[in-house]
């Protein structure tokens, strides 16, 4: 497992969610963390810094947020922001926003790792303000764009990875404008949603490499208890089984 790194994201969306990372941490194979900002107390912050694993900051413009373009408030998705062109100065302040208090929990003073919730960072203009950043440095940037891999059949005809399939033609085509900033190769996307088993250990044992390799999972789950912290549709994303599912890769024996 030495290039192999263990990927959890969304770290800060919850209590329960963060608490339940935490667990895959410390017990299980997770041995890096993409963390969200704005959510959750300092504390629940901290304890992740005890641990001293590797994070970066989880960019998010999309869940929770609602940007005032004219007086009006406005939530938006990935297309999106992929077409927003009047109002780039408000993503811009919440860029930076997040950048400047991920800076101060995690005492990075110079430089920062980043990715984005959705990848919403490969959007072009946003990648390329993240590469031109003026405070900061941003050493490294996520490349989600994975070589396409069929683990089976089977999932060629799953509506929920010809989903993610166009997605990735998307990022596909969107990378083409983005200056590569990361060496790393990725897994995750093409069967985001549908990752158990037999496709997590095809990524981490089957999948061969000679540089260091990203497998994404999404192990923070929450439960009814935190219903009043999401909208209805976030809600069941962040409560279902699928989440639990990928939680329980990070305790797989990989040796």
């Amino acid at each position: 497992m030495t290039n192999i790194i263990i990927h959890c994201d969304d770290f800060g969306r919850s209590p329960l969610v963060s608490k339940n990372i935490l667990k895959c941490i410390k017990e299980g194979n997770v041995n890096q963390v993409s963390v969200m900002v704005d959510f959750v107390d300092d504390k629940i912050h901290h304890e992740l810094i005890a641990t001293d694993i590797e994070t970066r900051l989880h960019l998010n413009l999309t869940e929770n947020k609602n940007f005032i373009f004219d007086g009006k408030s406005k939530k938006l998705s990935f297309l999106n922001l992929i077409f927003l062109k009047k109002n780039r100065k408000y993503i811009y302040e919440e860029i930076d926003k997040q950048i400047i208090e991920y800076s101060r929990l995690y005492g990075k003073k110079k430089s920062i790792r980043i990715d984005g919730h959705q990848h919403v960072h490969m959007i072009p203009w946003i990648y390329n303000y993240l590469i031109n950043h003026k405070k900061f440095e941003i050493e490294e940037i996520r490349y989600p764009v994975e070589s396409f891999n069929l683990v089976k059949f089977k999932y060629l005809i799953n509506l929920k990875f010809l989903r993610n399939l166009l997605a990735w033609s998307l990022l596909c085509i969107l990378s083409i404008f983005n200056k590569k900033k990361s060496n790393i190769v990725f897994y995750g996307m093409l069967y985001s949603g549908i990752y158990n088993k037999e496709i997590f250990l095809y990524h981490t044992k089957k999948l061969k490499s000679n540089k260091n390799k990203e497998v994404l999972i999404h192990a923070g789950y929450t439960d009814n208890s935190e219903f009043d912290l999401f909208s209805k549709k976030d809600f069941k994303f962040y409560s279902s089984q699928k989440r639990r599912i990928e939680n329980s890769l990070a305790y797989l024996d990989l040796s």
